[in-house]
């Protein structure tokens, strides 16, 4: 479905549903440059870490230059159900009644591998953040490779950590941990939320049968289904690890998994 957005002319311009959501991601990631100043994360520090990303960007962009068609419309299809997944959770409550949902820096995207953070408002002053690195547009093999990769951290005594924290609810902050869930799905319900991209972008202009189909989606289960296994194995591994690094009088690691558990 096309948007359409004045320019400082006359004329509008036609954005396809892949550019609406690359323009809602960019406008709503937190940007390293609000952080200048605060003394949060000091500014020539700022400085390297927007080098890095700059870098980074590069690199993707020379892999994705000579991408296949085909590989092309994956990205495309992964980036629409991953537009979906964001809305279903803080839109269609899908999680929980109130949460919001940051589109993370892209430092803490590149380097910690978190791209979002979903915050569960519990009341005024509780609140979950639970770290979500979606992943949509890669095999399950991938997938499973990048859960593997969080879980061997884990057993280091390494939780993932958010440089750059900007909520609306707990303001600017630094070395916020959380924990780092992987999810994917498979492919019917990767073409489905694609499918539901459209009826999402359409605002008050959604059929209510629609609406239901989306807040009722098997998705919503499996991606619950997902979290809570990742916490269980979360909390056990540390658990694990902190027992051990004790017995073995490991302090730096047991000191680690004991402040990566309070999160």
């Amino acid at each position: 479905m096309p948007g359409q957005f004045e320019t400082a002319g006359t004329a509008t311009v036609e954005l396809t549903d892949i550019e609406r959501i690359l323009d809602e991601i960019e406008s709503e990631r937190i940007k390293l440059e609000d952080f200048r100043g605060t003394g949060i994360v000091p500014d020539e520090e700022i400085d390297r870490d927007l080098e890095r990303c700059r870098a980074k960007e590069g690199q993707i962009a020379e892999t994705n230059r000579n991408i296949s068609a085909e590989r092309r419309e994956q990205l495309e299809h992964g980036h629409e159900a991953e537009y979906t997944l964001r809305h279903c959770i803080q839109d269609f409550g899908w999680l929980a009644p109130e949460v919001h949902v940051l589109i993370t820096s892209q430092f803490d995207d590149y380097f910690y591998g978190v791209d979002s953070v979903a915050q569960i408002i519990l009341d005024p002053e509780h609140f979950e953040n639970l770290g979500l690195a979606v992943d949509f547009a890669s095999s399950q093999a991938e997938v499973g490779a990048k859960l593997q990769k969080t879980f061997e951290s884990l057993d280091q005594g390494y939780a993932t950590s958010i440089k750059y924290f900007d909520s609306d609810v707990t303001g600017k902050a630094t070395g916020v941990r959380v924990p780092r869930l992987v999810i994917g799905a498979g492919s019917g319900a990767i073409t489905r939320m694609a499918n539901y991209c459209s009826e999402i972008m359409s605002g008050s202009g959604m059929a209510e049968k629609s609406r239901q189909a989306i807040t009722q989606d098997a998705f919503r289960y499996v991606l619950y289904g997902e979290i809570l296994a990742q916490l269980g194995t979360f909390c056990d591994r540390l658990n694990k690890v902190i027992a051990q690094a004790r017995a073995q009088r490991r302090h730096e690691i047991s000191t680690r998994a004991e402040d990566s558990g309070h999160i």
